[in-house]
């Protein structure tokens, strides 16, 4: 997890990484959790693409058993 909040200060456009581990009585077996807050999409998808987050998700793809991952924007109400 801390490779994966290091990425923040590599990634131009990342405005924030959030992880951790899951303590929610309904995990459905998901241990742990990432949100990346990105400035935009296109600093979403040149992160993605960044060497240092393909070596880091390399990692974690070996490790996990089961995940999960969505893309949202959140809803602007104003």
């Amino acid at each position: 997890m801390k490779q994966v909040k290091q990425l923040k200060d590599e990634c131009e456009g990342i405005i924030d990484i959030f992880c951790g581990e899951n303590y929610h009585k309904e995990s459905k077996g998901l241990t742990h959790g990432i949100v990346i807050l990105a400035k935009d999409q296109k600093s979403l998808d040149k992160y993605r693409r960044h060497p240092s987050h393909k070596m880091v998700a390399k990692d974690i793809e070996i490790i996990e058993e089961d995940g999960i991952g969505f893309d949202f924007k959140d809803l602007d109400l104003n």
